[in-house]
């Protein structure tokens, strides 16, 4: 989120914190379910929200580098991003957790 955005001074946000927030989301058809289910949480649990559905993770950076709004993310994906913004953590429970799948390399296979 934007460092001007007053929630940028909150340690943590919990899911009620986004009254009156411009949000900008990933379109449902384009993100996992665990994230459709806790956009539909925030949507739920706030009034007056303006939201914003994207067709990628970049579209909503570029938009919240815009100061348009803010985003919902894995901590993994916004690792290096615009300095001008601040990633502070949902108070979630049980969070999301995701790990990475390799195919194993066997010698003299590739």
């Amino acid at each position: 989120m934007p460092y001007s955005n007053s929630l940028s001074n909150k340690s943590e946000l919990s899911i009620t914190d986004f009254t009156k927030q411009n949000l900008i989301f990933v379109d449902n058809d384009l993100t996992g379910i665990e994230m459709i289910n806790l956009q539909n949480k925030i949507i739920n649990a706030n009034a007056n929200l303006n939201v914003t559905f994207t067709n990628d993770l970049a579209g909503a950076l570029i938009l919240v580098s815009a100061l348009q709004g803010i985003t919902i993310g894995l901590k993994f994906i916004y690792t290096d991003f615009d300095e001008q913004l601040r990633k502070v953590p949902l108070a979630l429970s049980p969070t999301i957790s995701y790990g990475a799948v390799v195919k194993k390399i066997i010698k003299g296979r590739w």
